[in-house]
């Protein structure tokens, strides 16, 4: 009875601390399990329940890292929460093995516009598919979004984030019209999803299940060979638009990232293809640089394709204005000079 008075007080320290609703749910069953091993009061907890709980874990369940990391996340907030005066306690290291993160292996254009097309008489899926796209929204958002975030009139999308705070993205208007057309047909949801704005075959909210499911069925018809799964989405679109010449502040506006370390090292993965065009436009010789010039220094006669001369303004004022047009000078300078040939100039064009 204690136990679940601490838990509900562990609860509400969450939820206080920001954490979504998803997370608290996950990390109180976390404690739930740990609290249900040692079978003792949470204030009488020592260094060697946790060493029990790490074995327990890895020994005897043989969770791999990526289950672990969160149970262990789960444990130290619960350690946080308690508070306890131990300083071994408050100083024991719980993380999991290291393991070496493989770098993402990104859709391509071509594979997505392939799923695309694949999908497009089925306006529900096609309409998913690119929402993750187009927007880099991560799967469970996608699958919370609601008809009323969807800003037609702004092309924007509102959602709640991993911290459980609205974020508003862009939305691209080839998506927009996917969404519109989707809710054109749209059925009649179950009571209580009224507002869901994707509703699986039971007319109720989609799951990462189905969303998983889905995405395997199209890229599987598409013939890619790599695993897909909704989170390659926000990955493919990321590195698609830092291919295309995007700033890592432009994408960070549109992704939400926090850590531009995160975003780099895990989510901007350029093909092979590209890296090698970029390294060798980049390095090449065979063009020499174009060198622009703020001199004034009389320029030589055009030449047309027959290579006649072309005729050009010989007054000043008309230079001046070309040299202005062409980014050679700015308006303070043109200014400077329009002033002192209206000096040496008895009849200027531009009094």
């Amino acid at each position: 009875m204690k136990n679940q008075i601490y838990l509900r007080e562990f609860e509400n320290y969450l939820l206080a601390n920001n954490r979504s609703k998803e997370t608290t749910k996950s990390y109180t069953r976390t404690v739930s399990q740990f609290m249900g091993l040692i079978k003792k009061p949470p204030k009488d907890i020592i260094k060697e329940d946790i060493e029990r709980y790490k074995y327990w874990a890895n020994e005897i369940k043989h969770y791999d890292r990526n289950t672990l990391t969160p149970k262990y996340c789960a444990i130290k907030s619960f350690l946080e929460f308690l508070d306890i005066p131990n300083k071994e306690i408050k100083s024991f290291k719980l993380s999991p093995p290291r393991l070496e993160v493989k770098p993402k292996k990104p859709l391509t254009r071509e594979e997505i516009q392939e799923m695309f097309e694949i999908s497009k008489n089925n306006y529900r899926d096609n309409a998913i598919l690119k929402t993750l796209y187009f927007t880099t929204i991560r799967n469970r958002e996608l699958c919370n979004l609601n008809i009323e975030d969807i800003d037609f009139q702004r092309q924007k999308i509102r959602n709640i984030s991993k911290g459980g705070h609205y974020d508003e993205r862009n939305i691209h208007p080839d998506c927009l019209k996917a969404i519109g057309d989707y809710l054109a047909l749209r059925e009649h949801a179950k009571k209580g999803y009224e507002n869901a704005l994707f509703l699986n075959d039971h007319r109720e909210r989609i799951g990462k299940t189905f969303l998983h499911m889905m995405i395997k069925k199209y890229a599987t018809l598409a013939g890619i060979k790599k695993r897909v799964y909704p989170h390659l989405f926000r990955a493919s679109s990321i590195t698609h638009m830092a291919e295309a010449g995007a700033t890592i502040p432009e994408i960070m506006a549109q992704s939400k990232h926090r850590s531009v370390d995160t975003l780099i090292k895990h989510y901007i993965c350029p093909s092979e293809k590209h890296n090698k065009e970029v390294y060798l436009k980049t390095l090449s010789f065979n063009k020499k640089p174009e060198r622009k010039s703020n001199s004034l220094e009389p320029e030589k006669p055009p030449q047309s394709q027959t290579g006649q001369t072309v005729q050009v303004p010989q007054n000043k004022e008309d230079k001046y204005i070309k040299l202005l047009r062409d980014g050679l000078i700015n308006k303070e300078e043109f200014m400077k000079l329009i002033t002192a040939h209206k000096k040496t100039d008895p009849n200027p064009l531009y009094g």
